[in-house]
């Protein structure tokens, strides 16, 4: 688990490469974005690096989606997503930062990822730079929290070059099942 202090001290947020655009939303994506969302939320699991846990990906519906964001609002939460769109107009990077409406609790990163053909030219950095940038916009949290597996070196590097400092470790233990599967406990 790392955690960024938004009062400390600023950093440089990325601009998107040429021909992307990244852009925020506050209380959900416009419903013309939501099933393209959708897709992006259920891969985040089985696309990003978690040792050896085999994640599958689970598309979010539309209505799964809304569901989500109706859920944090009534709990007074407060979502703020940053898709990254390609020149023709499709996501193909998201992430979401949620905001208590404690600000004594740090908002926490829901998730963030780049489609494969997408990787590579700095757009987790970009909508991760974004999202803190409207954390301190849009959310009354003085802290946001994130984490990432050991294996996940790519947002791990990208969370320390934001400013993130690690406040504590979570362990996923795994247990051996008769037949050598390993599952997740």
């Amino acid at each position: 688990m790392v955690e960024l202090d938004l009062a400390g001290p600023g950093f440089e947020p990325t601009p998107p490469p040429d021909g992307y655009q990244v852009r925020t939303y506050v209380g959900g994506v416009p419903e013309a974005l939501r099933a393209q969302v959708g897709v992006i939320k259920g891969m985040v699991d089985a696309e990003a690096p978690s040792g050896d846990l085999a994640w599958q990906a689970t598309p979010v519906s539309v209505e799964a989606y809304d569901a989500e964001i109706r859920l944090w609002r009534e709990q007074g939460m407060t979502p703020v997503e940053f898709v990254a769109l390609d020149p023709g107009g499709t996501v193909v990077a998201w992430t979401c930062l949620v905001g208590a409406p404690d600000p004594q609790r740090p908002a926490h990163v829901e998730g963030t990822l780049v489609l494969e053909q997408h990787r590579g030219h700095r757009l987790g950095a970009a909508v991760k730079s974004a999202s803190l940038l409207a954390a301190r916009a849009h959310t009354r949290a003085a802290r946001v929290r994130t984490s990432s597996d050991d294996d996940n070196v790519w947002m791990r590097a990208t969370n320390a070059r934001l400013g993130f400092v690690p406040v504590e470790s979570e362990v996923v233990l795994h247990k051996q099942r008769p037949g050598g599967s390993a599952g997740r406990r």
